[in-house]
């Protein structure tokens, strides 16, 4: 049984592409990450499609993530990552509405939005 991290989030929306699921240490943060950033987005653009969640070390290497990438947990720092799709509007837009609700890093690509739980700000 997965666990429904908020009304609209389940657990499984964030593991891996290659199936490892998400950490269960990792759950305080991902509830977090949820309720403050993925719900508001959720509100205002609709429904809300994981591009990426977690990743493990492995995978996060096959597919050029970067060394230190929030998508990979680590017991040693807080913070954790998505990478999202909103039904309606743009990467653009998204990032506007992110940004109210004060992410660590965020970044709009062409077509998803990046944002992260990390302690200090990062915009790129």
């Amino acid at each position: 049984m997965s666990w429904q991290v908020t009304p609209h989030f389940n657990v499984r929306e964030f593991d891996t592409h290659d199936g490892t699921p998400v950490p269960k240490e990792t759950y305080p943060q991902l509830s977090l990450l949820c309720v403050r950033f993925l719900e508001p987005l959720r509100r205002a653009y609709g429904p809300v499609t994981i591009v990426s969640g977690y990743r493990h070390h492995d995978y996060n290497r096959s597919i050029g993530g970067a060394r230190r990438s929030f998508h990979v947990w680590s017991a040693d720092r807080e913070g954790i990552a998505v990478d999202l799709r909103c039904k309606r509007g743009n990467p653009t837009a998204w990032f506007d509405v992110a940004q109210r609700c004060g992410p660590g890093g965020l970044k709009a690509y062409e077509s998803w939005l990046h944002l992260d739980s990390r302690g200090s700000r990062a915009r790129w």
